[in-house]
């Protein structure tokens, strides 16, 4: 049996799909917690012409230990990719909280189950800046640097690595922004829809993005590996915000953005969308941490996904990708 963590995201729903493919005669126990996330989650195989019949959806708080204990009896291998993501200053202490704690509970229930291998999906954002070179998985974090989400995976990869040292088979994937279907309302997968409705701007930032495809790709070669604690980089290629932008426009057929948008201006409209969220509760579009990141000018080194074997889809295919889903999704 094999368990995967947050399947109803866009990336877990994605492993299952693939792990589902690859591996026909395993059970897979997809794990959620909301059942909006879940229809998310079976909308978008839809839109891949995958119906998921074979997986059995189990509800699991990953906050009880006892559950996490129960659901997982009889697992042989794990991918926990469940994981809070906000960049709401109202959520920041608790998201520091509750990764952490989450990780703890699946690292615990799978030692006990003694799993083959277990993979747990990190992020970028748990890894060190550098000043004149591409960050990869060898650059060391500093604390102090990053942002509450960045501490969360940081805290998580360090519970991981704790039970690795006691035995636990253990892999670490770091992806950069995972680009993939645009059926859930947040996230990476807000950046389509955006796009769809007309984006006449862009930031001034870049960053790393890959393909969700090959984020899943990669954790279904590497679950039946020797899980010997290694971290690997998943990044598919560095670019701009306003080249993604465009790349996605060209294959939806919208105009590319014209105009970037200057780097204090994007912070104010953050300050003021913080304060309306503390005052009255108003979500914010992109919060404060979300802003200054998507100004930053950042590259990453993917040598380790390399070194794996593992390769990647262009842009251009990616986008082509996502057009696709997007047309389905919307005639639905």
């Amino acid at each position: 049996m094999i368990v995967v963590t947050g399947a109803s995201g866009m990336l877990g729903s994605q492993v299952v799909l693939q792990l589902s493919q690859k591996f026909p005669e395993k059970t897979i126990h997809a794990w959620y917690r909301s059942e909006s996330s879940r229809a998310a989650a079976i909308a978008s195989w839809s839109a891949q012409d995958f119906q998921g019949k074979s997986v059995h959806w189990v509800k699991v708080d990953l906050e009880n230990q006892q559950e996490v204990m129960d659901a997982m009896q009889g697992a042989s291998h794990v991918v926990h990719a469940a994981a809070m993501i906000s960049f709401r200053q109202r959520d920041a202490m608790r998201m520091q909280m509750v990764n952490p704690l989450m990780a703890e509970h699946v690292a615990l229930a799978a030692a006990d189950s003694r799993v083959r291998n277990l993979i747990h999906v990190s992020s970028v954002a748990a890894l060190g800046k550098e000043a004149d070179k591409a960050i990869s998985i060898h650059s060391i974090p500093d604390r102090k640097t990053l942002h509450a989400y960045g501490k969360s995976k940081l805290d998580s990869e360090m519970v991981m690595q704790r039970y690795h040292a006691e035995g636990m088979p253990l892999w670490v994937v770091n992806p950069t922004v995972i680009l993939g279907p645009p059926a859930w309302p947040d996230g990476s997968s807000s950046i389509p829809r955006s796009i769809a409705k007309g984006m006449p701007f862009a930031t001034k930032g870049s960053t790393g993005w890959v393909d969700v495809r090959d984020v899943a790709g990669a954790i279904c070669h590497l679950i039946d590996a020797k899980g010997l604690g290694k971290q690997v980089m998943l990044n598919g290629h560095n670019a701009s915000f306003s080249k993604l932008f465009s790349v996605l426009a060209t294959a939806m057929g919208k105009t590319p953005p014209r105009w970037l948008i200057p780097k204090w201006l994007l912070l104010s409209v953050a300050h003021i969308e913080a304060t309306l969220d503390r005052l009255i509760g108003r979500k914010a579009n992109l919060g404060i941490d979300g802003a200054r990141a998507a100004s930053a000018i950042s590259q990453y080194d993917n040598q380790s996904a390399l070194d794996q074997g593992l390769s990647f889809r262009s842009l251009e295919e990616t986008a082509a990708f996502i057009a696709k889903t997007q047309k389905i999704l919307q005639s639905a």
